[in-house]
């Protein structure tokens, strides 16, 4: 079980119930190739000098959540692991991807639940 974190959107706040970050051409996602320099597995944006996956995709990312894996952010553990909407595809690099409704359906679901956490 992961959390569900902050979202992003190519839109403008689709106000589902998170705190969100409307993307643009200079946000990216650090990971991959740039696994061992700072920020990994974070939005950034590239005027600051940063490289990755570039968050400005519109029908992919037209809204997105990231999931709260590997919060340690360790370098080559995973990064990228993202909610977000179906390709034509129908295929994903290890996110979690639902069409339009149904994905706007989880997270104004989100929005509206409260989760309390568990000491265990």
């Amino acid at each position: 079980m992961y959390w569900m974190r902050n979202g992003f959107a190519t839109t403008k706040n689709p106000r589902l119930g998170k705190s969100w970050t409307k993307t643009t051409r200079d946000h990216v996602w650090v990971d991959g190739k740039a696994s061992t320099k700072r920020g990994y597995s974070t939005m950034e944006r590239k005027t600051q000098g940063y490289l990755g996956d570039s968050l400005d995709q519109c029908k992919l990312y037209k809204y997105a959540q990231v999931i709260g894996y590997d919060e340690a952010r360790t370098p080559g553990m995973g990064s990228a692991i993202f909610l977000n909407e179906n390709t034509k595809s129908m295929k994903t690099a290890n996110c979690i991807s639902l069409y339009e409704v149904g994905l706007k359906k989880v997270m104004r679901w989100e929005g509206k639940t409260k989760i309390q956490s568990v000491n265990h």
